[in-house]
């Protein structure tokens, strides 16, 4: 199977006031066809992290639990203890 090079890119953040790093990494016709800041100057691929879609492992976060429902989500955050300091 040939390599399939995927990058991720980094771009100015008007909002921000910083450069960002896209958290996926496209191909360099995926960022040219789905990405609004492809055109940018400001937009950049980052050739440091190149890696090969094919031989990628998969998502770095694991799926949720199947035993783990909207329902019981909620009331266990409910039931959760607030959210204080430290004490010092």
């Amino acid at each position: 199977m040939e390599p399939v090079w995927e990058w991720q890119w980094a771009y100015w953040d008007e909002a921000r006031g910083c450069i960002e790093v896209t958290p996926v990494w496209m191909t360099v016709d995926e960022a040219r066809a789905d990405w609004y800041v492809y055109d940018d100057p400001r937009s950049q691929r980052l050739d440091d992290t190149r890696r090969d879609r094919n031989r990628h492992d998969g998502p770095l976060v694991e799926a949720p639990r199947a035993t783990l429902t909207g329902r019981a989500s909620v009331a266990s955050a409910r039931n959760a203890a607030p959210m204080a300091c430290p004490p010092s």
